[in-house]
C-alpha cells in the first residue's frame, strides 16, 4: 500500500515563498551598497576610458563596409568642475558623435546588459547643427548683420551667409571654432548643454560664439540640443 505524501500547507508555502523574496532582495541592496562604494568609472584613468571609447568607435563605425567615415579623432571634454566627463569622436569627411561617461554605471548594470557604461548620442553623424544668438531687444542693425531672426522661436536669431540663408554645420561645435590646443568643455547648466572653451575668466559659448560668466543668470544661454539616453540601444 502506497504511502501518503505530506502536502505543505498553504501557511508554510507562503512562508516560503517570503523568505525567499526577503533573500533577493538583500541579495540586490547588497549590490547596491556596494556599487554605492564603487564608482566603476573611477577604475579607468582617462587614457584607458580614451582606448575603450576608441575600440567601441572602431567597430560601431570604421569597420562596417558601408561606412561613410575614412578616419577619426576623439578629445576629452569636461565638466564645469574640469572633470572629464564625455568625449568628443570627430569623424572625416565631416560628422560626429558625443559619448558620455556614466559616472552612475554600476556592476548590476552591467550584469543585466540594461545600460552602458558609454551612452552616445550620434544624430550629428547624419544630421547638422546651426549657430544661434538670443537677443530680447529688437535691433534693425543687428538683423542687417549676418544674423536673421527664427520667425518659429521668440528672440532667436540664427546665423546666415551672405547670401541670408542659414548655415548648417556637419562638423562638431569645437571644430567648427578652430579649437586646437585649447581645454574643451561640455557645461550641463540648466538641463541643457554647452560646448564652450575657457577664454580667461570667462567662457566662450560655441552655439553663439559669445563670452558669459557662470557667476551670472544663463538661464536664456544658446545651448546644444545634445541629450543621451540611458538605454541599451543607445550605447556606444
Amino acid at each position: 500500500m502506497a504511502k501518503n505524501s505530506k502536502k505543505l500547507p498553504i501557511w508554510a508555502k507562503i512562508v516560503i515563498i517570503i523568505f525567499v523574496i526577503l533573500i533577493v532582495a538583500f541579495v540586490i541592496f547588497a549590490a547596491f551598497d556596494v556599487n554605492r562604494c564603487i564608482s566603476y568609472w573611477e577604475l579607468y584613468n582617462e587614457q584607458e576610458h580614451f582606448e575603450r571609447v576608441a575600440k567601441r568607435v572602431e567597430k560601431r563605425y570604421m569597420q562596417n563596409e558601408d561606412s561613410k567615415f575614412t578616419s577619426y579623432e576623439i578629445y576629452p571634454l569636461y565638466d564645469e568642475n574640469d572633470e572629464i566627463s564625455f568625449f568628443m569622436v570627430e569623424f572625416e569627411p565631416y560628422g560626429f558623435v558625443c559619448v558620455e561617461i556614466n559616472k552612475s554605471y554600476s556592476w548590476l548594470m552591467s550584469q543585466f546588459g540594461i545600460v552602458g557604461m558609454y551612452p552616445r548620442y550620434d544624430y550629428h553623424t547624419f544630421g547638422t547643427w546651426y549657430r544661434y544668438r538670443i537677443r530680447t531687444d529688437y535691433s534693425e542693425e543687428y538683423l542687417e548683420g549676418h544674423w536673421r531672426k527664427d520667425v518659429y522661436r521668440d528672440n532667436e536669431y540664427y546665423e546666415v551667409d551672405d547670401g541670408g540663408e542659414r548655415i548648417e554645420y556637419h562638423d562638431s561645435y569645437y571644430k567648427v571654432a578652430n579649437i586646437q590646443n585649447e581645454k574643451r568643455y561640455l557645461l550641463y547648466i540648466n538641463e541643457r548643454y554647452i560646448p564652450a572653451v575657457k577664454r580667461e575668466d570667462k567662457w566662450l559659448n560655441l552655439i553663439s560664439m559669445e563670452e558669459f560668466d557662470l557667476n551670472q543668470s544663463v538661464e536664456d544661454m544658446p545651448s546644444s540640443y545634445i541629450y543621451f539616453v540611458i538605454k541599451a540601444m543607445k550605447n556606444l
